[in-house]
């Protein structure tokens, strides 16, 4: 049985992605810098283009 390659770095990538969004929401209400939902809207990801 073989495993994948990228298993490991996608888990890596995803908890690092979560705590940044986190991170991000935390401080926004913090600092009351910006709404909490305009801070999320820029942490979105963008759509990925047509092929």
């Amino acid at each position: 049985m073989t495993r994948s390659r990228t298993r490991r770095p996608a888990a890596v990538y995803a908890v690092l992605q979560a705590v940044t969004v986190m991170l991000a929401l935390w401080l926004s209400k913090h600092f009351q810098v910006a709404r909490l939902a305009a801070t999320l809207v820029a942490l979105a990801p963008p759509c990925p283009a047509p092929t």
